[in-house]
């Protein structure tokens, strides 16, 4: 809706999302413009979940997310895609155990066999096929690592550079849930492992495999922030436990994010999607 005043001769034309106002010389115009978002807008919602071992029951929830969560999203969306990608940390001592004994199995500890480390995997690109999304979650393994931070902020530049990976639209929403009950690693921790190349903010996906987790720096926040800003990509962070307060307080530093609380075993993930959104 469009409505303006000139105070002398003037033409005006609005049309779509397109304004022309055309005013003769010296003269002033205002006008006023309201403006209200499109309904059922696209959406895209990336699940970027980590998977190591203490996550288990979480990851168990996602298994039935997909089907509810398209439904709740009708009311906001008829064009809704789902995504999702797994993560643990730099895949060298200190942050995983390099024992031949458990460099394939992080997980002894929990009596469960689990996959091997990983930075960060991009499992399923973005797709209506919530059955094929449910087939994904639900082949996922877990994995392990020894040190309490993840490599979460690695693996969310990745998932925001890498668009046409992920699949990402231009004309949708991009929603990217980091779903994590732990603190990420951020930039000079990576000098512990004797890594000191900084990130360059590039993708570096190879068969859906990120491939300098293991030479380059975690990003700073500031990297991070500009990546998710230039890529249209708004955070959710979905945590459990007490670590939730650490992802709040990062939430000014990194514009379009917000933090969550989910309760055991995800119980309330759609809930908090929907109202994130």
């Amino acid at each position: 809706m469009c409505h303006f005043k000139c105070s002398n001769m003037y033409k005006v034309s609005c049309s779509g999302s397109r304004v022309r106002m055309v005013c003769s010389g010296g003269s002033q115009a205002s006008f006023i413009l309201k403006v209200r978002p499109l309904e059922k807008y696209p959406v895209d919602l990336y699940y970027l979940v980590d998977v190591s071992a203490s996550m288990h029951n979480n990851i168990e929830k996602l298994n039935s997310v997909g089907f509810a969560l398209s439904k709740k999203m009708e009311n906001i969306s008829l064009d809704f895609r789902l995504g999702f990608g797994s993560y643990v940390d730099k895949t060298v001592s200190p942050y995983i155990s390099i024992h031949p004994g458990r460099i394939h199995n992080q997980c002894s500890d929990y009596n469960l066999d689990c996959m091997p480390p990983h930075g960060y995997i991009h499992v399923l690109s973005l797709t209506d096929n919530i059955a094929e999304f449910r087939n994904a979650v639900n082949k996922q393994k877990i994995s392990g690592n020894i040190d309490t931070p993840e490599g979460g902020f690695d693996a969310m530049l990745q998932a925001a550079v890498c668009q046409s990976h992920i699949g990402w639209r231009k004309e949708a929403k991009r929603l990217l849930l980091v779903m994590t009950d732990q603190t990420s690693h951020l930039a000079l921790d990576s000098k512990l492992a004797g890594i000191v190349i900084p990130h360059d903010g590039n993708c570096h996906l190879k068969d859906n495999v990120y491939v300098k987790a293991t030479s380059m720096e975690h990003p700073s926040l500031g990297q991070l922030s500009e990546k998710l800003i230039d890529n249209n990509i708004n955070v959710i962070f979905a945590v459990q436990g007490s670590q939730f307060h650490w992802y709040k307080d990062l939430l000014p530093l990194l514009p379009g994010t917000v933090a969550r609380q989910i309760e055991s075993q995800a119980a309330n993930l759609n809930d908090l999607v929907v109202e994130a959104y």
